[in-house]
């Protein structure tokens, strides 16, 4: 397995309908739901990010898409490009995310460009941080 039951569990926790509408109601942050009788079949969610006042890009902080659904690759495809059309019609130029490994392909895929940043970080747990 490339994860353990734990990041399964926090990951999934984390993308739960009530933490995505959560994420999605923050001032400045822009929300797309895909949905199909009432299934949350994908969301991505975005941030324009402002230097001096300006937004110098957008963000996307969180691209979801639920493994169940049929298609789920087309889904996540379909989420980045609704995120490329905001972009546009907001004369952002600039997309950039952060993804996690098993991602990377994902990106890579539909010709995003990146680089690997290593950095180590605790996921906490019930008051436990996991090493």
């Amino acid at each position: 397995d490339l994860m353990s039951d734990d990041i399964i569990r926090l990951y999934l926790q984390a993308n739960s309908p009530e933490a995505l509408y959560e994420t999605m109601s923050k001032p400045g942050i822009k929300g797309y739901v895909i949905e199909d009788k009432d299934m949350i079949l994908g969301v991505v969610i975005l941030r324009p990010n402002q230097i001096g006042g300006k937004v110098n890009d957008l963000q996307v902080r969180r691209l979801h898409v639920n493994f169940e659904a049929i298609n789920y690759k087309k889904i996540g495809t379909v989420l980045l490009t609704i995120a490329a059309v905001d972009a546009f019609l907001n004369n952002i130029a600039t997309l950039i995310t952060t993804a996690s490994m098993p991602a990377r392909g994902f990106f890579e895929k539909l010709g995003w460009d990146g680089q690997v940043i290593e950095s180590q970080y605790c996921i906490e747990k019930k008051g436990v941080v996991l090493p």
